[in-house]
């Protein structure tokens, strides 16, 4: 399971890497972690060899580490992805409710305000724009337009509960909207976190495995434990994908 503890191992590291050497997953967080376990596993065996170069062990040593914080960077990172879909769900199911909310107010100062040039042309205004963004802003300002207009309203009977539950409405929206931002969680703090954690983690994984290629290079059988699979796997599905393109792009003869 995702270790905390393991994270705040990690921290002082995991935050000093240069942003721009920050490199986003190539593949999924807990393939490379797993990836990364076995090598060191593998390595252990191989100490010796790793000795006899002078290769820093600790770095092999420090790779179930990295890796728990790996895991428990990615898990708070998907805790922030479910909140914004959370907020994405509930901005669908806001928007229909203010949506006629909005229109029933605007309807009901379009009628007892039809000689009201000034009125008619705020109304105008205000139903001009159809994005999640202005329906946020138009709770408020037909809220504060029918309040100006109260006299007129109450004449007509118009509930005037109504301003309240849209001005509700409004806030409630405003967060949803906020929280629903594609683009602040692309660059959100947990994502930077979880690409420096497994940044770190695959700086670490790429050297112990490129000593292991070196002294073991004369011995197939430890050599195939420094060998990553996983782009090796990609390289010939991609391969594979690009042949059979060019085969059916080629015309019939």
């Amino acid at each position: 399971m995702p270790d905390e503890r393991d994270f705040e191992a990690m921290r002082e590291r995991i935050e000093a890497l240069d942003p721009a050497q920050v490199r986003e997953p190539d593949r999924p967080v807990e393939t490379k972690a797993q990836q990364a376990e076995a090598t060191a596993l593998w390595a252990k065996d191989d100490k010796a060899k790793f000795d006899a170069v002078n290769f820093h062990w600790q770095l092999v040593t420090d790779i179930p580490v990295m890796a728990g914080a790996l895991r428990w960077s990615e898990v708070v990172w998907a805790n922030r992805r479910k909140l914004q879909e959370d907020a994405q769900k509930a901005l669908h199911a806001l928007v229909p409710v203010a949506e006629d909310l909005r229109d029933d107010v605007l309807e009901a100062l379009d009628y007892v305000g039809d000689e009201d040039e000034g009125l008619q042309a705020r109304i105008v205004e205000i139903r001009d724009g159809d994005s999640h963004a202005d329906l946020v802003l138009d709770c408020q300002a037909v809220v504060d337009l029918a309040r100006q207009h109260r006299a007129l309203l109450e004449s007509m009977n118009f509930d005037m509960d109504k301003l309240g539950e849209l001005a509700q409405m409004g806030d409630r929206l405003a967060g949803a909207l906020g929280g629903s931002d594609v683009g602040k969680l692309k660059k959100s703090e947990e994502k930077a976190v979880r690409d420096r954690a497994y940044t770190l983690l695959d700086n670490a994984l790429r050297k112990v495995r490129k000593c292991g290629r070196y002294v073991c290079r004369d011995d197939e059988e430890r050599l195939k434990g420094y060998i990553d699979s996983y782009s090796r796997a990609a390289y010939r599905r991609r391969r594979s994908r690009e042949q059979q393109e060019q085969q059916q792009a080629q015309p019939a003869l």
